[in-house]
């Protein structure tokens, strides 16, 4: 009876559990080790744990030994929990293994020293802003006592774009006579929801390499959080229309240097940039240019992109026109203007870019459709007959293929010509809309014409519709492709537009 007895509280300290800690009595920010021995198999609920305690680190070992009872698996849980609070605390029972643990005293104080020397703050340039305005975050940690490594977390917001704006900026500061060495941290917050907007997450855990006269061990963990704030975001103030934009400052630059003076046809390449501080790229205006009599333009999608400067974000926007002159004379372009609103004055702005003039010269160029009248092909029959009795069977043939090929060509032109007749109202240069690249290239081709001006609109057309480089000249089209440039203007001749007065513009 006695052997039973024995043989079986063995068994009940063989399968104890056991709970223990590094430490009861820690200052706050200091962690604590708890121990978990068991020989289960099964995970432990740690949530009793997370009211009043934090893991930071999990830790797990086990071990073999082999007993009057036989083979004993021991297991341990190694948890590091740090106290969310200051007072008497208590580490709760936990489930283990089918039974529960004894729970465990703690407490925390917290160190009226190191509360002085370590400091972290959050601040905000604005508490009050419109929508899409920009917000300064900066986030300053401060210490007096010297750091041996740490972590500072960054600002959290539900809404907005938040960047961080260049690099930790060091500096002192002296506060109810204690010295502290100071690291600043600046980000940028562009808002895009109306209403409260707090800020907060910011904190920090830093590892102290000294001791204090307290004697606290070297390596101690401190943690730190900033207070949270609050911005107010307002809707978008009443009489805005168009176009929002608020900024501390907006600038238009002219990129492209004006030319002293230009040709009839010439172009020129107007890239003009809006600088604005405190607003993204994306929020700036695409700029327009009105109708001006005597010049074409022809706009090409806006690039926009954002820096960053110790004020926080600057947006970038730069615009380019192809600006083609199509009268001699003085053309001025008009002045361009950016309406935005001041953040810093509370109130509408207007920036502005002077107008500019061009000097112009030589002839008119013609919008006018023309009509050209035929032209005639002088054919010598006396020649076209020796020649056509001087064919073998192989000339025979390659004049056969040659007329497919004319055949062949005379169709896609004359599907091309056709497609434009019908619709009239259609002008060349809307088929290439938004191909730049091609515009210029037929605009240089054209521009190689001084001496086929009636032909020109009939070469852009053909051009626009086959995506071909055209000849540069007729006369070269003429001599090295007789039969094509024949088809060519027979095609051109068959029809007429129904509105002979139909603008065709060159580029």
């Amino acid at each position: 009876m006695r052997a039973l007895l024995l043989w079986c509280l063995l068994s009940v300290a063989a399968f104890a559990v056991e709970v223990t800690v590094d430490r009861q009595s820690v200052y706050l920010g200091e962690s604590i080790q708890l121990n978990i021995t068991h020989q289960g198999a099964d995970d432990i609920d740690l949530t009793p744990l997370e009211h009043d305690f934090n893991v930071v680190y999990r830790g797990f070992s086990q071990s073999r030994r082999l007993t009057n009872q036989g083979l004993s698996v021991e297991q341990v849980v190694t948890l590091g929990i740090e106290p969310k609070r200051e007072g008497l605390l208590e580490i709760p029972s936990l489930r283990v293994d089918g039974k529960d643990t004894a729970p465990i005293a703690i407490t925390v104080r917290t160190d009226e020293e190191l509360q002085q020397a370590f400091r972290l703050t959050l601040d905000v340039d604005r508490d009050e802003v419109y929508l899409n305005q920009q917000v300064m975050l900066r986030v300053r940690l401060y210490h007096a006592r010297p750091l041996d490594g740490g972590s500072l977390a960054d600002p959290q917001v539900d809404s907005g774009v938040l960047r961080k704006i260049g690099a930790d900026v060091n500096s002192t500061a002296v506060i109810d006579g204690v010295e502290y060495s100071v690291i600043e941290r600046r980000y940028s917050l562009i808002t895009d929801k109306v209403g409260p907007l707090a800020v907060e997450g910011v904190s920090a855990r830093l590892r102290v390499s000294a001791q204090s006269r307290r004697g606290f061990r070297a390596g101690r963990d401190v943690l730190l959080e900033a207070e949270p704030k609050t911005i107010n975001v307002l809707p978008i103030p009443s009489g805005a229309g168009g176009w929002w934009l608020p900024a501390s400052d907006l600038t238009l630059e002219e990129l492209s240097a004006t030319p002293d003076v230009m040709q009839v046809g010439d172009q020129w390449a107007r890239k003009i940039r809006i600088r604005a501080k405190g607003a993204q790229g994306v929020q700036l205006p695409p700029l327009e240019i009105g109708a001006v009599n005597g010049v074409k333009l022809y706009p090409s999608p806006g690039e926009s992109r954002v820096q960053l400067d110790d004020d926080g974000v600057i947006g970038l926007r730069e615009d380019t026109w192809s600006v083609v002159v199509t009268q001699p004379g003085s053309i001025e372009l008009p002045e361009i203007t950016v309406r935005w609103w001041n953040v810093d004055r509370n109130q509408w702005q207007i920036s502005r870019l002077p107008p500019v003039t061009l000097a112009v010269e030589g002839e008119p160029s013609t919008e006018v459709l023309p009509v050209v009248e035929p032209m005639r092909v002088e054919q010598d029959q006396s020649s076209e007959a020796a020649v056509l009795a001087s064919f073998d069977i192989g000339g025979v043939l390659r004049w056969l293929g040659a007329v497919v090929l004319v055949a062949a060509m005379l169709g896609v032109v004359s599907i091309a010509i056709n497609r434009y007749l019908n619709r009239p109202e259609r002008r060349w240069h809307q088929l290439l809309a938004g191909d730049r690249e091609r515009q210029m290239k037929l605009y240089q081709i054209l521009s190689a014409l001084p001496q086929c001006e009636q032909t020109k609109p009939w070469m852009a057309l053909f051009g626009a519709y086959l995506y071909a480089e055209p000849r540069q000249s007729l006369t070269e089209l003429k001599e090295s492709a007789p039969a094509v440039f024949k088809a060519f203007i027979r095609a051109r001749n068959s029809k007429k537009p129904s509105n002979s007065s139909e603008q065709l513009p060159l580029l």
